[in-house]
C-alpha cells in the first residue's frame, strides 16, 4: 500500500497522466517491426479469471446472451403464462360462484389459494424476530435483567442480516445493550470484522469495537477502536496491510521501450522499498474512505502525510481514485501530462466525474505547447467497455478524439479524429478522421514442429471509412491525388510466428529465441483500388547480462494502389531491418534505442530511418520515468512504466470508512478476502448442550427467556 501510494504521490507531483493506465498505442510510419514487441516476446503474468470475475461484458456479448436465453426458455414461458392464465380463470369463476365446465381444466383453488392470489403472493408477515443468541452455557438473571453467555457464543440480528461470535457475551434487557469479548467476530454479507471487544447499542443499531481488524479484499485493517453501522464501518487510530500479491501493471501511453523483458539478477534488482528502508519514509493519511455501489468503487485519501524520519517532507491535501466494479479501468482526480501529435506537449490539473452505468468523466483544463503556447481542454470517457479521449489546444488549434468500443469478445470499433488508430502490423496511423469495426482472434500451438516450438496465428479482419490526412506534413510529398481523399476499405491480416529454438539461464542472465514470421494484408477500397502486402522474415532475441536486443528482418512483396497514401500506404520498402537496444547502465538507470531502416531504394523519403528515438529510463523497477526523443519526427515523448506489487506494505491511518461493505463480495471460486491464520477463530465446536434465547421484543425478553430456561 505505502508503494501504491508512494506512486501516486509520484503521479500527482510529477503530472503524470492517467493515460498510463491505457493500453499502449505506436505513433505513425512505425509498424511492429520497428516500435511494437510481438505478442510472444513479453512475459507478462497471465490472470486466469473465472465465470464470477470475468470482466464487463460487452454490449452485443450480452444481447446475444440475452436472446440466446430468451429462446433456450420459451418453453417454460408459456407453461408459465398458461398457468397464470388458467388460475385467473379459476379465480374469477369462484368468485362468481361457477364451476367451470370442464372439471379436468384445473381443480378449484382452496380459500387460502384465493386470498394469496388476491395479495399477489404478499402476506401479512409477523414482526420479525430482531436477536437470535445461542451458545454452550447461559445464565439470566431476573433481578438485574443481565444475560451471559460462554462458550461458543453466536447472535443473529435477524433484521440486519448480521452474525455475531464471540467467546463471552453479556445483554443487559434494561439499557438494551450487548457486550461482546473475547474472539469477536462481526459477519455482514461476506465482510469480516476481528476484534478483541464489542459493545452493541440495540437502540442505535450501532456498535463500537476495541482493537478491530477487518479482512477486505487482500489487505488487513487493524485499529484501536471501531464502528458498525448498518450501511459502514469506521475504525480509528489503525493500519493498514497487504497480505497478498497482486501485481499492478500500469502500461505507458505512447513510445516507450519495453523492459519488462529483461532478466534482472537478484543483487541488481529495485524497488521503492529501497527508498523506505530502516523507516527512512512513513506515510501517514488523516483520512481514507473506501466506497463501493452497485457500478463503481473508490479510494480517497484526505491529508496524506511523507515523513523522512520526523521531518515531514510534503502533504497530498486529498486525492481520489475510481475504478468500476470488474477493474477494467482507474482513474481520478490527479493531473494530466502527455504529448500528442496534433496538441503538442499538454499539462493540466484533472477531476474523474462519476456517472451512471459504472462510467467515470475525467476532465481537465490543459496548457499546451507546440510551436508556441497555448491553452485548451481534455476530457477522457471511461466505461467497462468503451475508452474515448477529446482535447483541444490552441497551439495547433485542432480538436483531437480517439476511442475504442468493445462490441463483443473479439469484436471492437476505434475511431479517431486527427489522432492515431491501430493497423496492427502496419503501425499505427493517422486519419484526418476514421472509423473502424475490427475482428482479431489468434490461436496458440504448443510443441508444433516439437517441445518448446510453439505457432501462433493471429488474423484479423476490419470494415472502415476513413478520410486521407491533407494537414500531415509530409501530405504535399506522398500525395498524388491533389486533395485528401475519403473511402471504405475492407481488409484482411494475418501473421504466422514459428518458434525455432530459444536458450534461457536466469542464474546466467543469458536469454536467446529464434523465430520465423510470415505476414499478409490484403485490402479493397471504396473506389476499386486495392493493397496486397506479404513479408516474411526472421526475429532474434537475445540478452546477456545487462544488454539486451531485438532485431528483425523483413523480405516483403507488395502492390500499394491506396486511395489515401498518406494515411495508410506501405513505408517500410521491401527490404526492411528493425533494431531494438536496451542498456542496463545501474539499478536506477537504463539507455535505449529504438529503430528502423528500409535497406531497399524504395523508401517513402530520403532518409534510410523510418524510426530513430532515444529514451532514458530512470527509477526503480516497479516505477520508471521514461524521456524520449524521435529525430524523425522531431517529437518528445514523456511517460511512466509502473509494475509494483503492494505486498507486505503498511500504511497508518487517523480514520478508516468503509461505506456500502455489503458490496465486497466473497468470491466462491478465488477467495475475495483473506483468510490470516494468526487471527482465524476457531472452528466450531459441536455443541452438546445448547442454550438459546430469542430477542423479538424488549419487554418480552424476560418471558422468553424463561421459556427457554
Amino acid at each position: 500500500m505505502r508503494k501504491i501510494l508512494l506512486s501516486t504521490i509520484l503521479f500527482t507531483f510529477m503530472f503524470t497522466s492517467s493515460s498510463a493506465f491505457s493500453a499502449p498505442r505506436p505513433e505513425d510510419f512505425t509498424g511492429e517491426s520497428y516500435f511494437r514487441a510481438p505478442l510472444d516476446e513479453v512475459e507478462t503474468p497471465q490472470v486466469k479469471k473465472d465465470d464470477s470475475d470475468s470482466g464487463t461484458i460487452p454490449p452485443l456479448k450480452l444481447l446475444r446472451i440475452k436472446t440466446h436465453n430468451y429462446f433456450a426458455t420459451a418453453n417454460e414461458r408459456n407453461e408459465a403464462r398458461a398457468k397464470r392464465k388458467a388460475i385467473k380463470q379459476a379465480l374469477k369463476a369462484y368468485k362468481k360462484n361457477q364451476i367451470l365446465d370442464d372439471a379436468k381444466l384445473i381443480d378449484v383453488p382452496s380459500d387460502a389459494d384465493i386470498e394469496h392470489l388476491e395479495t399477489a403472493g404478499v402476506e401479512e408477515s409477523k414482526s420479525p424476530q430482531r436477536v437470535i443468541i445461542t451458545c454452550d452455557d447461559m445464565d439470566y438473571s431476573t433481578e438485574t435483567s443481565i444475560l451471559n453467555g460462554n462458550g461458543n457464543v453466536k447472535v443473529y440480528f435477524v433484521q440486519e442480516d448480521t452474525t455475531l461470535t464471540t467467546d463471552h457475551l453479556i445483554y443487559d434487557k434494561r439499557s438494551n445493550r450487548m457486550s461482546a469479548i473475547g474472539n469477536v467476530v462481526i459477519t455482514k454479507k461476506g465482510i469480516d470484522v476481528y476484534g478483541d471487544s464489542i459493545n452493541v447499542d440495540l437502540n442505535e443499531e450501532n456498535a463500537l469495537i476495541d482493537h478491530p481488524m477487518s479482512k477486505l479484499a487482500k489487505i488487513s485493517i487493524k485499529a484501536e477502536k471501531g464502528y458498525v453501522y448498518q450501511n459502514k464501518v469506521i475504525q480509528e487510530k489503525g493500519s493498514i496491510e497487504v497480505n497478498q500479491s497482486f501485481p499492478v501493471y500500469l502500461e505507458p501511453h505512447g513510445r516507450a521501450p519495453r523492459l519488462e523483458k529483461m532478466l534482472i539478477g537478484i543483487d541488481d534488482r529495485s524497488s521503492i522499498n529501497d527508498f523506505m528502508e530502516n523507516n527512512a519514509y512513513r506515510i501517514k493519511v488523516s483520512s481514507i474512505i473506501i466506497n463501493s455501489d452497485k457500478k463503481l468503487e473508490s479510494l480517497e485519501l484526505r491529508k496524506a502525510q511523507i515523513y523522512k524520519g520526523n521531518k515531514k517532507v510534503f502533504t497530498i491535501p486529498w486525492i481520489k481514485l475510481y475504478t468500476n466494479r470488474n477493474h477494467d479501468f482507474v482513474d481520478g482526480d490527479f493531473p494530466e501530462l502527455g504529448s500528442r501529435r496534433n496538441l503538442g506537449m499538454y499539462i493540466g490539473p484533472g477531476w474523474a466525474i462519476k456517472l451512471p452505468f459504472g462510467s467515470i468523466l475525467k476532465v481537465a483544463p490543459i496548457a499546451t505547447y507546440k510551436s508556441k503556447f497555448g491553452i485548451g481542454g481534455f476530457a477522457r470517457f471511461l466505461s467497462g467497455t468503451n475508452q474515448t479521449e477529446l482535447a483541444y489546444g490552441t497551439s495547433k488549434s485542432r480538436f483531437v478524439l480517439r476511442g475504442q468500443q468493445a462490441l463483443d469478445d473479439h469484436l471492437k470499433l476505434e475511431y479517431a479524429v486527427y489522432d492515431h488508430m491501430d493497423n496492427w502490423f502496419l503501425g499505427s496511423r493517422m486519419p484526418k478522421y476514421g472509423v473502424n469495426l475490427i475482428y482479431e482472434r489468434a490461436y496458440n500451438h504448443k510443441d508444433f514442429i516439437m517441445k518448446n516450438m510453439d505457432m501462433k496465428f493471429t488474423h484479423n479482419a476490419s470494415f472502415g471509412l476513413f478520410k486521407d490526412n491533407d494537414k500531415d506534413k509530409y501530405f504535399d510529398k506522398l500525395n498524388k491525388y491533389g486533395e485528401g481523399r475519403s473511402s471504405i476499405r475492407m481488409r484482411y491480416m494475418a501473421e504466422i510466428n514459428q518458434k525455432i529454438w530459444s536458450y534461457e539461464s536466469k542464474n546466467d542472465l543469458v536469454k536467446v529465441w529464434l523465430s520465423i514470421v510470415g505476414q499478409g494484408s490484403a485490402a479493397l477500397y471504396g473506389t476499386g483500388d486495392t493493397q496486397m502486402i506479404g513479408r516474411i522474415g526472421p526475429r532474434l532475441h537475445t540478452q546477456y547480462k545487462r544488454w539486451m536486443q531485438d532485431v528483425g528482418y523483413y523480405q516483403t512483396a507488395y502492390e500499394d494502389h491506396t486511395p489515401m497514401p498518406v494515411f495508410d500506404a506501405y513505408r517500410y520498402g521491401r527490404s526492411n531491418v528493425y533494431i531494438r537496444e536496451y542498456l542496463r547502465v545501474c539499478k536506477y538507470l537504463t539507455l535505449s534505442w529504438l529503430g528502423s531502416l528500409t535497406l531497399s531504394d524504395d523508401r517513402w523519403h530520403k532518409n534510410m530511418f523510418s524510426g530513430c528515438t532515444f529514451f532514458v529510463s530512470i527509477g526503480p523497477d516497479d516505477l520508471k520515468l521514461n524521456v524520449g526523443y524521435d529525430l524523425v519526427r522531431d517529437n518528445a515523448y514523456v511517460n511512466f512504466s509502473v509494475a509494483l506489487d503492494p505486498k507486505g506494505s503498511v500504511i497508518d491511518y487517523d480514520r478508516l470508512t468503509i461505506k456500502n461493505p455489503e458490496n465486497f463480495k466473497l468470491n466462491k471460486k478465488n477467495a475475495y478476502f483473506i483468510n490470516d491464520e494468526n487471527k482465524q477463530p476457531e472452528k466450531e465446536k459441536q455443541e452438546k448442550v445448547l442454550r438459546n434465547a430469542i430477542v423479538e421484543e424488549i419487554t418480552d425478553v424476560e418471558d422468553d427467556l424463561d421459556d427457554s430456561l
